[in-house]
C-alpha cells in the first residue's frame, strides 16, 4: 500500500505537470501526452504511474465538484 501524498510531494506534481503540459497544442492531448516519467522525476519520491493517477483522480475531483456545485446553483434557481 502507498503512504499518503504530502503537501510538498502535491506541489511537486503540480509544477511538473505545469512544466510539461506545454508540450501539447490541446488540453485533452496535453494530459494523455505529458511526458510522466519528468513529472516523476520532478516529484523525486513517486513513480510516473503514481503521478499519473494522482493527477487523474484530482482533476476527476475538481470537475465533479465544480459539477456538482453548479449543479445545486441550478437546482437552488429553478426551486425559487
Amino acid at each position: 500500500m502507498n503512504k499518503p501524498w504530502s503537501d510538498e510531494e502535491q506541489s511537486r506534481l503540480q509544477e511538473g505537470v505545469r512544466l510539461f503540459i506545454g508540450e501539447s497544442r490541446h488540453l485533452l492531448e496535453s494530459f494523455q501526452s505529458l511526458p510522466w516519467t519528468k513529472v516523476s522525476d520532478h516529484v523525486g519520491t513517486r513513480t510516473w504511474g503514481q503521478c499519473r493517477m494522482k493527477w487523474f483522480v484530482s482533476v476527476l475531483f475538481a470537475f465533479w465538484y465544480v459539477f456538482k456545485r453548479s449543479f445545486n446553483s441550478l437546482l437552488e434557481v429553478i426551486n425559487c
